[in-house]
């Protein structure tokens, strides 16, 4: 599935770096939520190498998230982008012989999902919701007390 993310310990020699370059299926963050979905592709670009006991990975990724909208609950998609990302791993943990990146890099992607989105930025039917929204009063003192008139 994401054979690109395998890198045999043994490619790790002094100083070498490894480079990763990757397009993936977006099958392979394994996603089975109703409200959270992946366009196709994945691209993944970086760099492994060794340092003592430890692997070092830094990546950059792009990819497409599709979300409900906040205001208006249409689909709206949202640029993930991961720049130099650090991972590690201790090669103490490595079985097999075998570095595998896999679940590193989708827990990293998934980090960067935002929690909201909306359509366009700024959706157009927040005007409609505006009326449910609290309007702080202009007064000198801009800190809000909401609950003021309970006395």
């Amino acid at each position: 599935m994401a054979d690109e993310l395998k890198i045999s310990l043994s490619l790790f020699t002094e100083g070498n770096e490894v480079d990763i370059h990757a397009i993936f299926s977006s099958d392979f963050l394994d996603i089975h939520e109703k409200e959270l979905k992946f366009l196709e592709i994945i691209s993944i670009q970086g760099k492994a190498r060794r340092a003592c006991d430890h692997i070092l990975l830094e990546i950059n990724a792009q990819c497409t998230a599709l979300l409900p909208c906040s205001i208006c609950n249409e689909w709206t998609s949202c640029p993930i982008v991961l720049n130099n990302v650090q991972l590690s791993k201790e090669v103490a943990e490595i079985k097999d012989n075998t570095f595998d990146a896999t679940e590193m890099v989708r827990e990293a992607i998934l980090l960067e999902v935002p929690q909201f989105a909306e359509c366009q930025g700024s959706c157009p039917e927040r005007k409609n919701m505006e009326c449910y929204c609290n309007k702080r009063a202009e007064k000198k003192n801009p800190k809000y007390f909401p609950f003021e008139q309970l006395k």
